[in-house]
């Protein structure tokens, strides 16, 4: 892509209401993120879908954390070819090693990542925490949630008193789940990433990771946030020269499932991916569960119909003053979206075009 292009407003969502003018953004501007919100049934997964097939179009690839296992079928629905489209499920799961260590990098920020990953899911005490660190840092061959299992059952660092013991076999049974069933399918050593990233097999393709048969939503958490750790990995070592060229969409459904306020390595994704070519899409049903960082780092928020008293006051507040939003969100029909940017003097009523 010749870099004037990314300044040409090509992503086109649909049409300004009133107007019949057409709505478009930048293809660099999802390099800022992009922000969906709405009620169930208002259409965010169509309109996150007419940006892939937009970026497909575009010759880039996409990369879809399917949560429900919908996208597939809408994105046909558009018109997008069954060949364009590239999905990872139970029968074909994108495995990934989630310990995977360059050797080059920092150990304790290795540690820190995987244990902020592992904190935040699994809902670990501090002293949970604390030992965790501590196995990490005494063994330092875990590869797998097995030799992390056994590094735990065996570790020589000293716990004291009865609540000592207790936060160690309470640790060993939030891991040991993580070593068998769906966890042995998607968790190996061997890293199939590189094939999206990488491969010259595809060129622009939309690669969907179906979530959905991971029963277990704790592992379903777990592995999309791996995923996002391991593709933030991965381009940061890219060299490239030009900014402002996107080179990777990530579209995050259903956000609020894996999105924490206190997680470092999710503000880092969200503050820094842009620089190494990546551009996010996070959508989610409420924007009062969305992180500040996403509300912070998303620069087109695009709302759809909204209930929510709550959510209401927090669009309010992310809008210029004096504008009709409370009324405007709650009369949207399946479809239309209220989308703002920061460059807009105000935001703009739109009605998605599902079709070219």
């Amino acid at each position: 892509m010749k870099e004037e292009e990314s300044l040409t407003y090509n992503i086109c969502l649909g049409e300004i209401i009133g107007s019949n003018k057409p709505y478009c953004i930048r293809l660099s501007e999802i390099l800022r993120h992009i922000l969906i919100v709405g009620t169930t049934g208002s259409g965010k997964t169509t309109t996150a879908s007419v940006i892939c097939k937009n970026v497909l179009n575009k010759g880039k690839r996409t990369i879809v954390f399917d949560w429900n296992g919908e996208y597939r079928e809408v994105l046909r629905k558009i018109g997008v070819r069954d060949e364009d489209i590239v999905i990872f499920d139970k029968l074909n799961p994108l495995r990934i090693n989630p310990f995977e260590y360059g050797g080059s990098d920092d150990y304790e920020e290795y540690v820190e990542q995987i244990i902020d990953i592992l904190e935040s899911v699994l809902q670990l005490t501090p002293p949970q925490t604390y030992f965790l660190y501590q196995t990490f840092i005494e063994k330092k061959d875990i590869s797998s949630f097995s030799s992390l299992l056994e590094a735990l059952s065996k570790n020589s660092f000293d716990i004291e008193g009865y609540s000592g013991r207790e936060a160690r076999f309470a640790l060993i049974r939030k891991i040991k789940p993580l070593t068998f069933s769906s966890a042995k399918r998607i968790f190996v050593k061997t890293n199939d990433l590189e094939r999206i990233l990488n491969s010259d097999d595809y060129s622009s393709k939309i690669f969907i990771i179906d979530l959905s048969w991971i029963t277990n939503v704790t592992l379903r958490k777990l592995y999309t946030l791996f995923l996002l750790k391991a593709i933030f990995d991965k381009v940061s070592l890219r060299n490239w020269s030009k900014e402002n060229i996107l080179r990777y969409l990530v579209v995050i459904d259903e956000a609020h499932n894996i999105l924490v306020e206190n997680n470092e390595l999710l503000q880092r994704v969200f503050s820094e991916v842009r620089k190494f070519g990546v551009g996010l899409i996070a959508i989610s049903q409420s924007v009062t569960e969305m992180p500040n960082y996403v509300l912070r780092n998303t620069n087109v928020k695009i709302f759809h119909a909204i209930r929510s008293y709550r959510d209401i006051k927090e669009v309010i507040g992310l809008m210029p003053p004096n504008t009709n939003v409370q009324n405007i969100l709650i009369s949207l029909n399946v479809g239309e979206a209220l989308i703002y940017d920061s460059a807009s003097k105000y935001p703009i009523k739109v009605r998605v075009k599902v079709s070219d």
